[in-house]
């Protein structure tokens, strides 16, 4: 079992790094990271007349008026079925794991009864350390939920740090995170 200390100067470094090249991307004024969007062109004046775009908007409007005419019953996302099969496989009730990962009993049934929800990025961090998912399970699960591992977010890297050296602590994975200054997971809400 890994120390605070010995987990925080391990992450120093990478943390560091990812701060120098956010700090360096603000100060050139380029809000996207990796030149994702660099390739991109945009016209220097309007293409669409505000008329056009009216016109648009309008349509949009009379579509979604009309009634279907049928509605499609609403389908259970994928990753409940994945996360029940997970529980499963672990021999873990509901409860069990709602506490273990610090979820609220009232959030974890919104997320089994409300298809339309999807929770944030930190419950579902929240959901891979209940789990003790190893990193490969972890990158798997997340995008499922809309959601990838980036190694340009601080808090990715601290929970992947965690979830490689198997420390599904939550708690100390809430101290690391203020540490570097960063929000705790459980204390965002969705």
């Amino acid at each position: 079992y890994m120390r605070l200390e010995q987990i925080i100067a391990e992450l120093e470094a990478p943390i560091k790094e990812i701060r120098a090249y956010n700090e360096e991307l603000r100060r050139s004024g380029n809000k996207y990271s990796r030149s994702l969007w660099s390739g991109l062109e945009y016209p220097e004046d309007d293409s669409i007349s505000s008329s056009t775009f009216f016109r648009i908007i309008s349509t949009l409007k009379r579509r979604l008026k009309r009634e279907p005419e049928s509605v499609p019953p609403k389908r259970r996302p994928i990753y409940l079925d994945v996360l029940c099969d997970m529980l499963n496989q672990r021999h873990m009730t509901n409860a069990e794991f709602y506490k273990k990962a610090h979820i609220d009993r009232r959030h974890f049934s919104k997320m089994l009864n409300n298809y339309d929800y999807c929770p944030s990025r930190n419950t579902v961090f929240l959901m891979c350390l209940g789990l003790e998912l190893n990193m490969q399970q972890m990158r798997d699960f997340l995008p499922l939920l809309g959601y990838s591992y980036s190694t340009d977010i601080e808090t990715d890297i601290i929970v992947g740090y965690l979830i490689e050296n198997k420390i599904y602590d939550i708690d100390l994975c809430n101290e690391v995170l203020i540490k570097f200054g960063l929000k705790p997971l459980e204390n965002l809400s969705d």
